[in-house]
């Protein structure tokens, strides 16, 4: 294996391993503590938070195959702008 591909496989398993490592689940946690939520809310909104995910992840996927990525994410994008107006 060439040092290339030594750095590549390196860098492909840091990301796995920190993109599958879910570190803002935790901080999520603490921060709705430190509100005063209760247990019973911050498993209510970890399920929405699940829900939501399993409602788009799927179709957002396959029109992202269609019509490519960074429409998809471009177009995810403009809710987000006209909220902060």
């Amino acid at each position: 294996m060439s040092p290339a591909q030594r750095r590549a496989l390196w860098a492909y398993r840091f990301f796995m391993g920190t993109s599958n490592a879910q570190f803002t689940r935790g901080v999520f946690l603490i921060y709705l503590v430190a509100h005063g939520r209760s247990l019973f809310q911050m498993g209510l909104l970890e399920a929405c938070f699940h829900a939501s995910r399993l409602l788009t992840d799927v179709p957002l996927g396959s029109l992202a195959d269609r019509i490519g990525r960074r429409a998809v994410i471009t177009g995810a994008c403009w809710p987000a702008r006209w909220a902060r107006r």
